[in-house]
């Protein structure tokens, strides 16, 4: 099962080197906008079997309100 990663920087001067806890086979990043978000979520949804975790720093990385 595949290992995703998603990180996001509201500006690439808060753009961080992130040591994920465990191997991730991709990893989505965003600065500024999040197309990359969108991108994880249609990966997640064309073969939700294979994809084992995916991981994210903060629960904001996810969105800017519930």
């Amino acid at each position: 099962m595949a290992v995703f990663a998603y990180q996001y920087c509201p500006s690439s001067e808060s753009q961080q080197a992130i040591l994920w806890p465990q191997p991730v086979d991709r990893v989505y990043q965003d600065i500024g906008g999040r197309s990359q978000l969108a991108a994880l979520y249609a990966d997640c949804c064309r073969d939700p079997q294979a994809v084992g975790a995916v991981i994210v720093p903060r629960f904001a990385d996810l969105g800017d309100s519930l």
